[in-house]
């Protein structure tokens, strides 16, 4: 009956919590926009223009005192995308303009608008009266509210009908007067002009003869001789009869409180069919509050991660488009002694990075909390964007557009255990994370990807053994957050996990069809072999001690889970140990952080491709007491001078 407020002024009530709160418990707020659309205006070049255009405001929001708001805020640079203000109100109605720059959305200023100005206001409602005779204000839900009103019209209506009968009784007694006096009006007449005085009159008419009160014998008195008339009479005959129905009715309704509730039913309706006016105020019945993520544009983005836990996003249009074969950019300059990028991908700035720490807590950030930095600064530490302990560090960033049904997070333990569980699992990730995996003591995951059931897994240990697996649901069954997973890969005595990567099945066509590309070039005279060959996978292997080589995925076949694993590299010293084994592509550069710090970047293209039982070739020179301690696959950049940014 009574959804929400009608503001005077127009506007949109946005969901419908807040005055059924304020209905149901007394006390609440409702949300009340301006009403605007977007327009597309003409220009003199014939482009047209996005604006914003407000047509009514929320209640008590004055017009003059918004613009001067909003003209601050862009003049102060806090609001963004707004290139002119215009106020083309006129008699026909309100009419203000926002004209939006032609590289913002006009969508996202709306909202900016909605969270910084008056355009959005809170109204606040608090039902209090002062009920019956007490003196104490007293808080009413709307029933209560209106069943005070009732009650208030109630008494009303039977206080109106008590003094209309009153007055109906007191007439129609006189009327009975006048007429019982004209009846005798001989004997009346000699009465008065028999008495030497009105009171001696007044009291020949009330005595006994007569039998009239004092109220009949003071009208007789004060009558004109024209009510003597025979027409006169007929009007009194008339008026008394009206009177005595009067007299019923408003006797009949102080008698039956059903009468009563009608007539108030009456009244209301009749009020609303002479009063009543469309609802001005639109009520949007979903509403969510504004989240950084409405404020936010949706564009592709670059996250870049370093070795020592520093992060930052920036903007794709950084890195402009530039000619194969050119160097790039750099993504970190300004790093410090033995830090170095580990991680670039793009995504988009409204995706999810989940970030899955070494404890097996899994935490979320959007990709737009990620703050923005140049290009050749550090970013933040991750512990300052995650509630992460001290000794907790971030094992994979993974970006994802959309929890879907059909992915699945896939995590590794040093231990060797897999576990795989559905991506929607982490939907709704708390400030303090979710359990990924439930680990025993010493474990820790090593390893987080994202998988489909048509992928496969391939990992590795650190003696050179790798088993590559399908991570369907035959292979790789999905199990719940709390889960330990299972073995993935029957490790000897002595050996621990080293890397794991997935290889995806549509990677694996795209390859297959490179490949046969490749085979057709070299059978002919092209020789564009070596450029169609850029775009296949092809698996690299680094060792603690700086060997490494590349191979061809499909020289690992999948096979069970849980075996022995295939020779995946031999190594030339019996200490030496197995880093890393992840995908990459010939134009891709390798990072080769060691334990002191050294940093070393060559292209994936210089190093050799071997076969699974080849030791592969040094890739770094290290002093006996230095070893590779990270390995990063990254795209090529290229390092700027320290002079150029300064």
């Amino acid at each position: 009956i009574i959804p929400a407020p009608d503001f005077p002024s127009g506007g949109t009530i946005m969901g419908l919590s807040g005055a059924r709160q304020m209905y149901s418990t007394g006390r609440g707020s409702v949300v009340v926009r301006a009403k605007a659309h977007t327009e597309m205006l003409p220009t003199s070049r014939g482009q047209g223009r996005p604006a914003i255009v407000v047509t009514e405001l929320p209640y008590t929001v004055a017009k003059n005192g918004l613009l001067e708001k909003v003209a601050s805020l862009v003049n102060e640079k806090k609001l963004a995308g707004i290139a002119e203000i215009r106020d083309e109100s006129s008699m026909e109605g309100l009419r203000i303009v926002f004209e939006v720059r032609r590289d913002a959305d006009p969508l996202m200023v709306l909202n900016h608008l909605y969270k910084r100005t008056e355009l959005q206001r809170n109204f606040a409602g608090n039902l209090m009266a002062v009920l019956g005779e007490g003196r104490m204000p007293q808080q009413m839900t709307l029933r209560q509210a209106l069943q005070s009103f009732l009650d208030f019209r109630v008494e009303c209506v039977k206080r109106r009908s008590a003094f209309q009968l009153r007055k109906a009784e007191a007439k129609l007694h006189i009327v009975e007067g006048m007429l019982q006096a004209q009846g005798s009006l001989d004997e009346v007449i000699g009465a008065i002009r028999s008495a030497n005085s009105t009171a001696e009159a007044q009291a020949l008419l009330t005595s006994s003869a007569f039998g009239l009160s004092q109220l009949q014998a003071d009208a007789i008195l004060s009558m004109q001789l024209r009510r003597l008339t025979k027409l006169e009479r007929a009007s009194l005959i008339k008026e008394e009869a009206e009177l005595s129905t009067m007299v019923a009715h408003l006797s009949s309704l102080l008698a039956d409180k059903l009468k009563v509730d009608t007539l108030i039913s009456e009244e209301l309706a009749e009020l609303r069919q002479n009063y009543a006016t469309p609802r001005l105020t639109e009520i949007e019945h979903e509403y969510e509050e504004l989240s950084d993520m409405d404020l936010t544009a949706q564009e592709q983005v670059i996250i870049v991660q370093s070795a020592k836990g520093f992060v930052k996003r920036m903007p794709l249009d950084e890195f402009e488009e530039q000619g194969r074969g050119t160097r790039g950019k750099a993504g970190m300059a300004n790093l410090g002694d033995g830090d170095a990028v580990i991680r670039i991908f793009t995504c988009m700035s409204h995706d999810t990075i989940l970030c899955i720490s070494e404890k097996g807590i899994a935490y979320a950030l959007h990709a737009f909390q990620v703050p923005q930095a140049t290009r050749t600064a550090r970013g933040v530490l991750l512990h300052q964007l995650l509630p992460l302990d001290q000794d907790e560090a971030i094992a994979s960033l993974l970006p994802v557009s959309e929890f879907s049904d059909s992915s699945f997070l896939v995590l590794l333990t040093s231990d060797g255990w897999i576990k795989k569980t559905a991506l929607r699992a982490f939907d709704k990730i708390t400030a303090r994370g979710l359990t990924a995996a439930s680990l025993a003591d010493g474990d820790r995951v090593v390893h987080a990807a994202l998988c489909t059931d048509a992928d496969s897994a391939i990992l590795v240990s650190k003696k050179g053994l790798a088993l590559r697996f399908n991570t369907d649901s035959k292979q790789l069954r999905a199990s719940g957050r709390a889960s330990r997973g299972v073995k993935s890969i029957a490790l000897r005595d002595g050996d621990s996990i080293a890397d794991m990567d997935i290889i995806r099945a549509a990677d694996a066509a795209t390859d297959a069809l490179t490949s046969a590309a490749t085979t057709d070039s070299e059978s002919g005279e092209s020789d564009g072999g070596d450029e169609a060959d850029d775009d296949r996978h092809m698996l690299v292997a680094v060792t603690r001690e700086g060997f490494g080589k590349r191979m061809d995925v499909d020289n690992f076949a999948p096979k069970g889970r849980g075996g022995r694993g295939m020779i995946a590299i031999k190594f030339k010293r019996e200490t030496d140990r197995l880093l890393t084994l992840s995908q990459a592509q010939r134009s891709d550069q390798l990072l080769l952080i060691t334990q002191k710090g050294t940093i070393v970047r060559q292209s994936v293209s210089a190093i050799s491709a071997q076969g699974r039982a080849a030791t592969g070739v040094q890739l770094q020179r290290l002093d006996d007491d230095d070893f590779v301690a990270s390995v990063a696959i990254v795209p090529p950049v290229e390092e700027e001078e320290p002079a150029a940014e300064a």
